[in-house]
């Protein structure tokens, strides 16, 4: 452990009851070990906020270092298991909190968690048995856990009402619910000291008022529970989810939700920058003050909690300025590393204060997220637009928010990777985009386009694709290899390509959306895809059919598995002077292939730009469970990294 001292950090975690969300983060962020390593209590404390915010990512990543100073503290795993069942990973979660309630934990925290995954695990399963056992199991630890302490325990006392809705048990879910409002108003006339405290108090009230069906009563608490929550859109997220579920058992309109409890606004922008050459007008500087408070009359009209954006000077820093000051959450997502692209996208207008203000902002952002590390040209900006909306939309999804799209533009088309270029693609994802114009400030709308090709079939640069110094075209590419390979006898090797290559040969053959490229070398296997959902649904059906097979029956060890790393980027389209052949190279090819090595045997990883990307096209076959920052092989790097698992067949 390292030795307590006095420093600023240290200080600052003394007060952590007392701090706002973004210095504690930013605290941490810097990574002054000495004064986290010998507190487990900060790091909880950092994650539970996260959580409350609606960030189980951020919070996984905590905890994930927390645990290797701490790995068997209780508190910490069962943060860790919330924060994966947030992030969708409910089968991970359960496994963990399963093994610490055999272990004797039986306090209502870790027994209502793992009730949770089970109630997860229950809306999400396929097969009808399987929907059945989790239900019922989730039933059963709600009401292990309420009736440890009917006295206090109002959190899991709700939910063991909801499930037994959910069962029929009507008469029992109602009187659990009186339980509850009982409960909950007892320890209202109190002081409770934690306004968490009292917004789940608030909200339980409102689902208990909802499970007798007294919508007045149900209104008049969700309301309450709202004024108090301050930002935290995890939780807000969790009681809309229970509401949800609880409205559609009664057959009852779920838009009393959004009237009592509404959903958190989180807005995608790009807008144009400052005009730098005086000849052509576009953004002219002194209509700054304008075109601020039209960003920021939209941003109050709409409530808007949280935003996604660039950071280039005029538009873009004048949305996150705008943010700040109504005390929203912003995120910023560049297309090159912070030096470069303050060079071409800051200093063009001047430097001096914009480049004070660019620093203010990324120093005020929840997280600033690179799309590549190489200079920011068009083919980086058009890819950074992609996952700029794919992130927000994931944001908005993890709080239960509802997404717009906002863009200072003066209706003319500019250059790959611009803001005509961000609205077009935007469009093509199903997204309608308000307009303000920087000369006018009149409003229009953009609707979006129905049935519109995918931003994976497009080209990002506008330069032709036969032109292999330029053009790169936004690819998903799958790398796998079979585990267990090195360990052939030379006799199994011909039996290894008639049989494993040739059975993966077959399912690429019946695939309906086949990859463009298909390459292998020894053991692995190299493909390329122009659609997202082609890669996800082949690399799960390869892991399907490895685990299907018997492998002994054709001459090669039982244990054989294949492990796969997908990821999503801009490549260059080359035809190889050496074999003759189609293929694509590039940095981006070099990250998908440092995936695979780190993925564990029978699962399918996949960067965050893959998960994003997924994400704003509106992928339904598979989902990405976040599974922490990974360190790639070779020395590549950490990045956040998801497990891909198929949500449908």
């Amino acid at each position: 452990m390292v030795a307590r001292t006095d420093s600023p950090s240290r200080q600052l975690l003394e007060s952590i009851d007392y701090l706002d969300l973004t210095p504690l983060y930013v605290l941490w962020r810097t990574h002054d070990k000495q004064a986290w390593q010998d507190s487990p209590k900060a790091y909880a404390k950092l994650a539970t906020r996260l959580l409350r915010s609606g960030e189980p990512l951020l919070a996984f990543d905590v905890i994930s270092e927390a645990l290797t100073v701490w790995p068997s503290d209780s508190s910490l795993i069962v943060l860790e298991a919330l924060a994966l069942a947030r992030c969708g990973a409910s089968q991970r979660a359960n496994i963990i909190l399963t093994t610490l309630y055999a272990a004797g934990h039986r306090d209502e925290e870790t027994v209502s968690i793992l009730a949770r995954t089970h109630k997860d695990l229950w809306l999400s399963a396929l097969d009808g048995e399987a929907k059945r056992h989790h239900l019922v199991a989730a039933e059963k630890a709600y009401t292990e856990a309420f009736d440890g302490d009917r006295c206090e325990r109002y959190w899991s006392g709700i939910n063991a009402a909801a499930l037994a809705l959910f069962l029929d048990k009507k008469t029992e879910a109602e009187a659990r619910a009186r339980d509850v409002q009982q409960i909950c108003q007892r320890l209202l006339s109190g002081d409770t000291g934690q306004r968490s405290d009292r917004y789940w108090l608030y909200a339980s009230l409102g689902e208990a008022a909802l499970i007798q069906a007294d919508f007045t009563r149900a209104t008049k608490w969700y309301q309450t529970a709202a004024s108090e929550a301050r930002g935290a859109y995890g939780d807000v997220a969790s009681t809309r989810r229970n509401a949800r579920l609880i409205l559609e058992w009664q057959r009852q309109d779920k838009a009393f939700l959004d009237r009592c409890l509404p959903a958190p606004q989180v807005v995608v922008f790009s807008g144009h920058m400052i005009d730098g050459d005086p000849s052509r007008v576009r953004f002219p500087a002194d209509s700054e003050p304008q075109v601020y408070e039209a960003i920021k009359s939209y941003l109050m009209r709409t409530e808007a909690k949280v935003g996604f954006s660039s950071a280039a000077c005029g538009s873009d820093i004048l949305f996150l300025e705008a943010l700040l000051e109504l005390e929203a959450e912003i995120n910023i997502v560049l297309p090159s590393d912070p030096e470069s692209f303050a060079k071409a996208s800051v200093e063009a207008c001047g430097g001096g204060a914009w480049l004070d203000r660019f620093q203010n902002v990324l120093r005020a952002a929840k997280q600033v997220i690179l799309a590549s590390e190489h200079s920011a040209g068009e083919v980086f900006l058009a890819y950074a637009n992609i996952l700029l909306y794919g992130l927000a939309k994931s944001r908005a999804r993890q709080i239960d928010g509802t997404l717009s799209a906002l863009t200072v533009w003066n209706g003319a088309a500019g250059k790959t990777g611009g803001t005509a270029s961000a609205i077009d693609l935007w469009r093509d994802c199903g997204q309608t985009v308000r307009v303000i114009h920087p000369l006018t400030l009149a409003e229009s709308e953009l609707a979006a386009r129905i049935g519109a090709m995918a931003p994976s079939d497009t080209w990002l640069c506008s330069a032709s694709p036969k032109d292999s110094e330029s053009a790169r075209a936004l690819v998903s590419m799958l790398f796998a290899d079979a585990v267990g390979f090195s360990k052939l006898t030379e006799q199994q090797i011909p039996k290894f390509v008639t049989y494993f290559l040739g059975r993966i040969a077959e399912l690429v053959a019946r695939a309906d959306c086949p990859p463009i490229v298909r390459n292998t070398w020894g053991d692995a296997l190299y493909f390329v895809f122009n659609d997202i959902t082609a890669a996800g649904r082949l690399a799960l059906d390869l892991c399907d059919l490895v685990a299907a097979t018997d492998w002994p029956e054709f001459g090669l060890p039982a244990e054989f598995n294949i492990r796969i790393g997908l990821h999503s980027g801009p490549a260059y389209p080359i035809t190889d002077p050496i074999i003759h052949q189609f293929s694509y190279t590039g940095v981006h090819v070099s990250r998908a292939a440092r995936i695979e090595p780190i993925t564990p045997p029978g699962a399918v990883y996949a960067s965050q730009p893959f998960a994003a990307l997924a994400e704003a096209v509106g992928v339904r076959a598979f989902a990405c469970d976040y599974v922490g920052q990974t360190a790639l092989a070779k020395n590549f790097g950490q990045y956040p990294t998801f497990r891909v698992r198929r949500l449908r067949a």
